[in-house]
């Protein structure tokens, strides 16, 4: 957690590289992939240490779960995918296209599995304006709230869900221009059908995420991460998804972190349920809230 730019120096060069990259991510094509670090080298937590030192030239850390962990670990802890309250990256099984509860997200793989575990990615952007051409109706359900689960992750004073439309028109307050944002997880809204008191999914509701996903999965990147790549997503203008892997005697373990940077784009007021806060660069926007006597921590196994 004590990791700066001043504890950890890194040449100005690199640096300015890292929010080169920062900005192409939040202004740009929405994605990078970095390469080059040789994981072998190094202990779990000098490499833990690294990324963290990364990350924090990009952006705040902030927490990835109630227990306040900023460094999170995509790792099959043998949890069951099929429940309600499971987060995917907790199992073996795929995940779904998705964005987390930050601006952007990094994954740093350290050791890959030997069949399956591949990244894809694809433009949310696209395929809302895919959708509105093609099927303008659907792309109207998709701006109306949908009920969400928080899969146990309850902030204090909150409800088991909120709700959360899955795109959302906004004004850039600094250029002018219309943004389209997306907010989405696909077995989040499944999770919130079974919890008391949910309206069920309309016929036209299910319509529309079922040719959304569809949709993700024409238009997706695919790629497969080696160790010592970096993996940099900005959430707001992509959608991501990982396929199912086979355990094996050494598994597949990630490094991620949730970051706020300091000029990320605007959002709209929706997204304080699930962000916090929509202001830029601070340290609570994203990730999930914690109590107020829970310290953030980095811990270096999953």
């Amino acid at each position: 957690m004590d990791v700066t730019a001043e504890t950890f120096p890194l040449s100005s060069s690199f640096q300015n590289k890292l929010l080169a990259m920062r900005d192409e991510i939040l202004q740009g094509r929405g994605f990078a992939v970095q390469r080059g670090l040789t994981v072998g080298r190094y202990s779990n937590k000098d490499i833990c240490t690294i990324f963290c030192a990364i990350g924090k030239i990009m952006g705040i850390p902030v927490s990835q779960n109630k227990f306040g962990h900023v460094l999170g670990h995509v790792y099959d802890l043998g949890n069951d995918p099929l429940s309600p309250s499971t987060r995917l990256y907790t199992t073996s099984a795929a995940q779904p296209f998705h964005t987390d509860s930050a601006d952007i997200v990094g994954l740093l793989c350290i050791r890959n599995a030997p069949v399956g575990g591949d990244s894809q990615w694809v433009s949310s952007v696209r395929c809302y304006e895919e959708i509105k051409r093609e099927r303008a109706d659907l792309a109207e359900v998709l701006l109306q709230p949908f009920f969400v689960s928080r899969k146990g992750e309850i902030p204090p004073g909150c409800g088991p869900t909120y709700e959360m439309a899955v795109f959302h028109e906004v004004e850039d307050d600094r250029t002018g221009e219309k943004n389209i944002i997306g907010i989405y997880d696909r077995s989040f809204i499944d999770a919130a059908q079974t919890i008391e008191g949910t309206p069920k999914l309309t016929s036209l509701q299910i319509e529309a995420l079922n040719y959304l996903d569809a949709l993700c999965v024409k238009r997706q990147i695919e790629m497969r991460l080696q160790s010592g790549d970096i993996q940099w997503l900005h959430n707001h203008t992509t959608f991501h998804a990982r396929s199912a892997f086979k355990k094996s005697e050494f598994p597949r373990h990630l490094l991620r972190l949730w970051l706020s940077p300091e000029n990320g784009i605007k959002l709209p007021d929706a997204f304080k349920t699930r962000f916090n806060s929509t202001e830029r660069g601070s340290p609570n926007r994203g990730g999930i809230k914690i109590k107020d006597d829970v310290k953030l921590v980095c811990p270096l196994e999953p």
